[in-house]
């Protein structure tokens, strides 16, 4: 997202944009939870600047959905 269509979203100064992520996304074997934080961070404050007002949710996380407190994203809801 940050880098294929937040370059073509920037242009037209979106009135609002909202930024999901989906539990697929956590399931890849290269999941990495602070380079979504940080992307998450950089693709809201590049909106904000141009005046979008950002949504953003996740359609949940497996470690929370099963309890598993080890899961390597565990917490960083």
């Amino acid at each position: 997202m940050r880098h294929a269509q937040l370059p073509k979203a920037l242009p037209v100064r979106p009135d609002a944009a909202v930024l999901l992520v989906g539990m697929n996304d956590t399931l890849r074997s290269d999941f990495d939870a602070r380079q979504l934080h940080l992307d998450l961070d950089a693709i809201v404050g590049a909106l904000v600047s141009v005046g979008s007002v950002v949504v953003t949710g996740a359609a949940g996380v497996h470690g929370r959905v099963e309890g598993d407190a080890s899961a390597p994203w565990a917490g960083w809801w």
